[in-house]
């Protein structure tokens, strides 16, 4: 146990109690997002190509049905439509992973435009559709579009993923632990690995492979789709993944990763995943 410090026994001689650091760093975060958050949504809905129809009065979603949440996003079905929305984890239903800076990140990106990760993937989902031909650009959501909340912030409205028959896409792991035949595995694995061959050549920022999904067109053929690619990611230095060899690397290690966890799950068989 540590000794008290000089600031501690001056605390308790004096009778001063003081908030905890944690406590003043997320007051400021608050200030910050109240003075700046709402400047960047009034800036953001000036900005070419974003419709009045972009910028949604969303006071709740949650009576919409949901459809599943990541450790930083949730995703709700939009009433009526194939299509489905996705924002930021509101504070009181947090991941049980979160950390301190995971709060401060959520809570201060929430309403900027430029650092929020719904924006990022947009506006990098609009850079890959000019420069890839439509084989490789059908494996991501046919159309994503920019949203705006006042209480959730900034998001995405995009295509909804489904089978044919309606039931919910699947991962690769789910889906080679359904597969019973050692073919029909081995088939799938030679797809994945064939499209993050493409993901490699042509740069794509996919930073989390997990994310590629298998949807059923019928019932004798699945493709490949890809959700949340979130193309900035956390790196150690801001703008890192703009520099080409360093984010080929990335992908090449993470993704060559990946395919031997699958390998490995073939032989062994595959834990459980988690959310």
């Amino acid at each position: 146990m540590h000794p008290p410090t000089i600031l501690a026994h001056t605390r308790l001689a004096m009778g001063l109690t003081f908030p905890p650091v944690s406590a003043i760093l997320f007051s400021m975060s608050s200030l910050l997002q109240t003075r700046f958050g709402m400047f960047s949504a009034r800036v953001g809905r000036c900005r070419p190509g974003l419709a009045k129809s972009d910028f949604l009065s969303l006071e709740d979603i949650t009576a919409w049905e949901f459809i599943g949440a990541g450790m930083i996003r949730m995703c709700y079905r939009v009433p009526g439509k194939m299509e489905c929305v996705k924002f930021y984890r509101t504070t009181e239903a947090p991941h049980r992973k979160w950390k301190l800076d995971t709060y401060f990140r959520i809570h201060l990106t929430r309403h900027l435009f430029w650092f929020n990760i719904n924006m990022q993937e947009w506006r990098y989902y609009e850079r890959l559709k000019k420069r890839f031909p439509p084989d490789l650009m059908g494996v991501f959501p046919e159309t994503m579009t920019p949203l705006y909340s006042p209480r959730y912030g900034w998001g995405v409205k995009e295509t909804l993923l489904l089978n044919y028959d309606g039931t919910p896409v699947r991962s690769v792991v789910k889906q080679l632990q359904a597969f019973k035949n050692v073919s029909e595995k081995e088939v799938l694995f030679d797809v994945v690995s064939q499209l993050i061959q493409k993901i490699i050549h042509e740069h794509v920022a996919i930073h989390d492979p997990q994310n590629i999904l298998v949807q059923w067109i019928s019932a004798d053929h699945y493709q490949l789709r890809i959700v949340d690619f979130e193309p900035r990611t956390k790196a150690f230095i801001p703008g890192l993944t703009y520099i080409r060899p360093y984010l080929r690397r990335r992908i090449t290690r993470r993704c060559t990763r990946y395919l031997w966890l699958l390998r490995q799950g073939m032989i062994n068989g595959f834990g459980d995943e988690e959310d």
